[in-house]
């Protein structure tokens, strides 16, 4: 069954073909067009039996989508205002401009997983997981579903 990440980040700059290969140099990067639009809506990234679909969100959907981000967040901080650690999740999630959704398979494989980790490094993004919990890939500062903090040992 695959399993789901998603990176947001505070651009809109992403990276090339080329860029996404020197994170493993032993992936494919594939970048198929639409058949209809003839545009590029997934970005495939593979190794031998393991595929990682990275998912850009169209830019007329984010704002609702991190919309409903700072609610999920809210939910978490128990309607609390934020303190000195939680704040920068929050001021994080305030400046999304980018949303890539993050789809792999098979899930128990750390290989796909690695490459999440460091493409979220190299866009300074903020990683959500299965398991509800938000990570600053940079740092490793982890908010989890249960509103506590802690550090992220991947």
């Amino acid at each position: 069954m695959p399993t789901n990440a998603t990176i947001y980040f505070s651009h809109k700059r992403f990276l090339s073909r080329n860029q996404l290969s020197a994170f493993d140099k032993n992936c494919k990067v594939e970048t198929p067009k639409h058949p209809v639009k003839g545009t590029v809506s997934t970005i495939l990234v593979s190794w031998p039996g393991i595929e990682l679909k990275l998912n850009p969100m169209g830019s007329s959907k984010v704002p609702e989508h991190v919309q409903g981000f700072q609610g999920y967040l809210r939910q978490i901080l128990g309607g609390a205002d934020p303190n000195e650690t939680t704040a920068v999740f929050v001021d994080r999630v305030d400046g999304v401009q980018q949303v890539l959704g993050c789809v792999y398979d098979p899930a128990g494989d750390g290989t796909a997983f690695a490459f999440i980790v460091r493409l979220a490094e190299a866009l300074d993004g903020l990683l959500f997981l299965e398991d509800g919990s938000l990570v600053i890939a940079r740092s490793r500062l982890a908010l989890r579903s249960n509103g506590s903090c802690e550090m992220e040992t991947f």
